[in-house]
C-alpha cells in the first residue's frame, strides 16, 4: 500500500473522498470500546437525561419499531442530514436511511449494544460518522 498525506486525499474527486471517509469510519465502527466519551459527551448524555427524567412523554413515537426519539436527537438528525445534502445531493437521505438501519438493530436487540454511560448505550453506523 503506497502512503499519502491527507494533502494528497483533498486532490481526490469528492466522490472518492467521501468513500475513504466512509472506508475509514468502517474501521473505526468495528471497534466502539476505541472510541471513548468526551466530558462533553458526559455533560450532553446527563443534560438529556435529565431532560428525559422531568418529561418522559416528550419525543415523537417511531411507530415502526416501538422506539421514542427525542426532541433534542431529532434536532440532531436534521442537522447532520443538512450537512450531508450540503456536501453532496441525496447524502443526507442515504444518512437518514442508514439512521433508520440503526434505529431497527436496537429495537430488534437493544441490549446487544455497547453501554457507553451511565445506562446510555451506543451503536456505530456503518456509514456515517455523524451518528456517532
Amino acid at each position: 500500500m503506497s502512503k499519502f498525506s491527507a494533502a494528497d486525499t483533498l486532490e481526490l474527486p469528492v466522490a472518492e473522498r467521501l468513500k475513504l471517509v466512509a472506508d475509514i469510519w468502517d474501521t473505526i465502527a468495528a471497534a466502539p470500546e476505541a472510541l471513548p466519551l468526551t466530558d462533553e459527551d458526559k455533560r450532553l448524555i446527563d443534560e438529556r437525561l435529565e431532560a428525559c427524567r422531568r418529561n418522559p412523554q416528550a419525543g415523537s413515537p417511531w411507530e415502526e419499531d416501538r422506539l421514542s426519539i427525542r426532541p433534542e436527537a431529532e434536532a440532531d438528525m436534521t442537522e447532520a442530514f443538512e450537512w450531508y445534502e450540503e456536501r453532496q445531493s441525496a447524502l443526507g437521505y442515504e444518512f437518514l436511511a442508514e439512521v433508520h438501519v440503526a434505529l431497527r438493530a436496537i429495537a430488534e436487540n437493544p441490549l446487544h449494544h455497547q453501554v457507553l454511560y451511565k445506562n446510555v448505550r451506543r451503536i456505530l453506523p456503518r456509514k456515517f460518522p455523524a451518528l456517532a
